[in-house]
C-alpha cells in the first residue's frame, strides 16, 4: 500500500494498492482499494477500478514467484522494470469528503469518483489526461486536493536519455475539477496548470555517509543489469546497490500555504533488503540492499501568476534561512528542512508526508529514527526547518520481510475523528493612527462596527467589533455554519453611523498577512474577498484598518480628533511645562499624548511654558569666583584666597578655593558653572549668629519677567568637626 485517504465524516480511510518489488498485492490486485473503519478498527475490500463500467485499466501484476514465507528471499524479476508505471498512485479525498480522486499510474490519468458520505462503491466516473511534458518518461503520482483545487505531481525522468540529467525534474500541476454532471465523462489536459518546477539536478546529502555518488539524482533505469550503481559490500557479505532516483510521491500544504514535497527514491521500491537480483533467469544467489532515501522540500506561493518558487539555499521566497543554509544539501546550495541527518544517512526521508493544521509542523515518515535498520516518523517544525521530534514504528530487522533501508513504510495520513468541525474567521478593526496599512504596537480597536458576511449576493451572517475591535464569524451568528473551501466576503457599510468620522487605511506593503490590512472601498462598502480553508481550520487574520477623516470645524486651531484615536499635544519655546484640559487632565511633559480618546477628553487644553533658559547675559559678572570676592556681598568675613587651614578656624569667615582641593573639598566636588573639576568655589565656616547671609547680590530686575537663580550647596567638614 501506498495511497491514503481518510473521510472524516465516515471515520474511514481508504487505501490503494501500490506495486513494490518483493511485495504481493491484495485480493483486489493492481487495482484494487480498500476501506478501514476507524471505529470498528477493522479493514475490507472497497472496489476494483475495473469493476467499474467502463473498466477501468491499471496495468496487469507483474509480480512472479513470491514465496509464501516472507522471510524467503525471492527474484521477483519481471516487476524490477515497473516500478512506478503500472497500478495505483496517490489518492485523496475532495474538501466535502464527497469525491475521491486517484491518480492511474498506468494510464497517466486522474479518476474522479462520486462515492459520497459514507464512502459507498462508485458507479460513475470522470477522468483527466495528466499532463506529459516528456513523453513517456512523464510519470505522474503524488497528488492533493486543496482549497478546491487538485494538485498533481509528475516526475519527468529522462529516462529514455539516460544518462544526462539535463530536464530532469519534477512538475507540480494545478487543476480546478470541472462539475460532475451525469460522470462518465473525460477531460482533456487543458485545464492542468503548472505551478512548480523541481530541477532534480540539485546536489542533495548523501543517502550513505561517505558516499559522494548518492549526493546527486541519476534519470530512472529500469534494467538492474545496465543500471551504474555504486556498489559495496557490507560486513553481512550482502551487497549495498545505491543509485538515487528522484520520484515525486507527495504534496502537503502548510499554515502559510507553502506547499510540501515528498520526494521518493525509485530505487528503493526496485531492491528490497537481502533479496536476490531481479536476475530473469533464476540461477544467482547474489542478495543485495540499498539505502533507499528522498528528500524533503519546500517551495512559497510567491511566483508569478499564482505560481510557486522553490526554496533556494534554505530560504522560501526570500525570507529567512534556516539552519541548512550553505549545507551544501538542498537546492541553492542549502536545505530548509536540514536536520534529517540521522546517523549514517544526511538524507533520511521516505516520500511521505503529511501536515495538522494549526501545528506548524510537518511529519514524514523515515529510516533510523532511533537506531539503525529501523523506520519512523519524523516532526520538523515549518518556520525554523529543525527536527522537534520522531517516532520509531518498525524495530531494528536486517531481514528480506522488513524491507530494511528501502521503504518499509508507506505514505502517513492524519486521522482525525472529527466529523463535520466547525470554522471561524474574523479577527480585528483598528484605526491606523499612522496610515501604514498594518497594525503598529499601541493602535487602538475600533468598536461597534456593524460587519455582514456574504455567500455570493446571500447575506449569510452578521456581528459587530467588540471592545477591542475584535470580531469573529463563526457558528454562533452564521446560522448555517461556514463552509469549507468556500468563497466569500465580509462587507462594512461606509455610511453607517459609527464610520461617519473615518476612512479606509491604504493596503499595506507589508508581507505579514496577520496584522495588514486586507479591506478594499468598493460602491460605498468596504470589503474583504476570501476562501474558507478544510474543515475546522480557523482563520483569524482579515484585520480592517480604518483613519481619522474628521474635518476640522472653521476657525479651529487644532486638527479634530476621532473617537478612539490619539490626542497629540504639542509644545515649544521653554524648558517646562504644564497642561490641564478636560477630565481633569495634567501633564508636565512637552508633548503629552492622550490614548483612546473619548468624549470627556473632548475641549480645551493649555499649557504655561517656563522659560528658565532664558536668552540674555549672565547678570552676575564673578558667577564662578574667577574674581575671588568681587561682585558679591557677604556678612561673612573674606580671609583671602586658598588659605582655609589658618584663616577660617573662626566662625563666621570664608575664602575661595581653587580646585582640585582634596584636603579641604571632598573629592569629586566640581565647579557647578563648568562641570570640571577645576574652578573655584567659597568655603564658609558657619556663622554662630542666625540669619547672616553668606552671599548676597542686588540686581535691577524687569515687572513680568523670567529669570533664573542657579547656585549648589554642600555641607563640608576640617578636622573632623562638622
Amino acid at each position: 500500500m501506498w495511497g491514503l485517504a481518510f473521510q472524516k465524516e465516515s471515520n474511514k480511510l481508504v487505501s490503494a494498492a501500490f506495486v513494490k518489488r518483493h511485495a504481493g498485492l491484495g485480493p483486489l490486485g493492481i487495482d484494487g482499494l480498500y476501506i478501514s473503519d476507524y471505529k470498528t478498527q477493522t479493514t475490507g475490500n472497497y472496489f476494483k477500478l475495473s469493476n467499474i463500467d467502463p473498466a477501468i485499466s491499471a496495468g496487469t501484476d507483474p509480480h512472479a514467484g513470491l514465496d509464501k514465507d516472507m522471510l524467503v528471499a525471492n527474484y521477483d524479476s519481471e516487476t524490477y522494470k515497473w516500478i512506478g508505471k503500472t497500478g495505483l498512485g496517490g489518492i485523496d479525498f475532495s474538501e466535502d469528503g464527497s469525491i475521491l480522486y486517484v491518480v492511474n499510474v498506468f494510464e497517466k490519468k486522474l479518476y474522479e469518483f462520486p462515492v459520497g458520505i459514507p464512502a459507498s462503491v462508485p458507479t460513475k466516473y470522470n477522468r483527466y489526461d495528466i499532463p506529459t511534458p516528456t513523453g513517456a518518461d512523464s510519470r505522474p503520482f503524488a497528488l492533493k486536493f486543496y482549497k478546491g483545487k487538485i494538485y498533481v505531481g509528475v516526475t519527468c525522468t529522462n529516462e529514455s536519455i539516460a544518462p544526462d540529467t539535463t530536464g530532469m525534474k519534477g512538475i507540480v500541476y494545478e487543476m480546478t475539477p470541472q462539475d460532475f454532471g451525469g460522470g462518465n465523462n473525460s477531460f482533456d489536459e487543458l485545464g492542468f496548470k503548472k505551478v512548480l518546477e523541481i530541477p532534480f539536478t540539485y546536489k542533495k546529502g548523501e543517502s550513505f555517509t561517505g558516499t559522494p555518488f548518492s549526493s546527486h539524482w541519476y534519470p530512472w533505469k529500469s534494467d538492474y543489469f545496465s543500471t551504474p550503481f555504486q556498489n559495496q559490500i557490507g560486513a553481512d557479505t550482502v551487497g549495498t546497490r545505491l543509485y538515487p532516483q528522484p520520484w515525486l510521491t507527495d504534496i502537503e500544504f502548510d499554515d502559510h500555504d507553502n506547499m510540501l514535497l515528498g520526494i521518493k527514491d525509485r530505487t528503493a521500491d526496485q531492491i528490497g533488503n537481502r533479496n536476490y537480483i531481479p536476475d530473469p533467469i533464476f540461477t544467482s544467489s547474489s542478495l543485495i540492499r540499498t539505502q533507499g532515501v528522498g528528500d524533503l522540500l519546500v517551495a512559497g506561493p510567491c511566483g508569478p501568476d499564482g505560481t510557486y518558487i522553490l526554496e533556494n539555499n534554505a530560504s522560501v521566497c526570500g525570507g529567512p534561512a534556516t539552519g541548512g543554509k550553505d549545507n551544501n544539501q538542498g537546492p541553492g546550495g542549502g536545505e530548509f528542512y536540514f536536520q534529517d541527518d540521522m546517523l549514517l544517512h544526511q538524507e533520511t526521508s521516505l516520500g511521505g508526508i503529511a501536515v495538522l493544521k494549526g501545528s506548524n509542523e510537518v511529519i514524514t515518515n523515515m529510516v533510523d529514527p532511533i537506531y539503525f535498520w529501523t523506520n519512523g516518523v519524523r516532526m520538523y517544525d515549518n518556520t525554523s526547518g529543525q527536527g522537534v521530534g520522531m517516532i520509531e514504528i518498525l524495530p531494528s530487522n536486517k531481514t528480506v520481510a522488513s524491507f530494511g533501508k528501502s521503504a518499509s513504510l508507506g505514505d502517513i495520513e492524519l486521522l482525525m475523528q472529527c466529523g463535520n468541525p466547525p470554522i471561524e474567521i474574523g479577527n480585528r478593526i483598528w484605526i491606523d493612527s499612522n496610515n501604514n496599512g498594518f497594525q503598529d504596537p499601541g493602535e487602538s480597536g475600533l468598536e461597534g462596527v456593524t460587519l455582514d458576511l456574504y455567500e455570493g449576493n446571500t447575506k449569510v451572517g452578521t456581528t459587530i467589533s467588540g471592545i477591542y475591535g475584535q470580531y469573529y464569524f463563526n457558528d454562533s451568528n452564521v446560522p448555517e455554519g461556514l463552509k469549507a473551501n468556500t468563497a466569500y466576503q465580509i462587507r462594512i457599510t461606509g455610511s453607517q453611523t459609527r464610520l461617519t468620522s473615518y476612512a479606509l487605511t491604504k493596503i499595506s506593503d507589508n508581507s505579514d498577512i496577520l496584522t495588514d490590512n486586507d479591506a478594499v472601498a468598493s460602491n460605498g462598502s468596504y470589503i474583504v474577498n476570501l476562501v474558507t480553508g478544510n474543515k475546522g481550520e480557523n482563520n483569524h487574520s482579515f484585520d480592517i484598518g480604518f483613519i481619522c477623516d474628521l474635518k476640522p470645524a472653521a476657525g479651529a486651531r487644532s486638527n479634530a480628533v476621532c473617537l478612539n484615536t490619539s490626542i497629540e499635544l504639542t509644545s515649544s519655546g521653554g524648558d517646562k511645562y504644564a497642561w490641564t484640559g478636560p477630565d481633569n487632565f495634567s501633564s508636565f511633559e512637552q508633548n503629552p499624548v492622550i490614548n483612546n480618546a473619548t468624549n470627556a477628553k473632548s475641549g480645551t487644553y493649555s499649557v504655561t511654558v517656563y522659560a528658565l533658559n532664558a536668552s540674555g547675559s549672565n547678570l552676575f559678572s564673578n558667577s564662578g569666583f574667577d574674581s575671588s570676592n568681587d561682585d558679591f556681598s557677604s556678612d561673612y568675613t573674606f580671609t583671602g584666597d586658598n588659605n582655609p587651614e589658618t584663616d577660617l578656624t573662626v566662625n563666621g569667615k570664608f575664602s575661595i578655593i581653587k580646585l582640585p582641593n582634596n584636603e579641604f573639598v571632598p573629592s569629586g566636588v566640581k565647579d557647578h558653572t563648568t562641570q570640571t573639576s577645576s574652578g573655584y568655589v567659597l568655603l564658609a565656616n558657619g556663622a554662630t549668629n542666625g540669619n547672616s547671609r553668606v552671599w548676597y547680590k542686588t540686581i535691577p530686575v524687569k515687572p513680568n519677567s523670567r529669570y533664573r537663580f542657579a547656585f549648589s550647596v554642600l555641607n563640608t567638614s576640617i578636622s573632623g568637626t562638622p
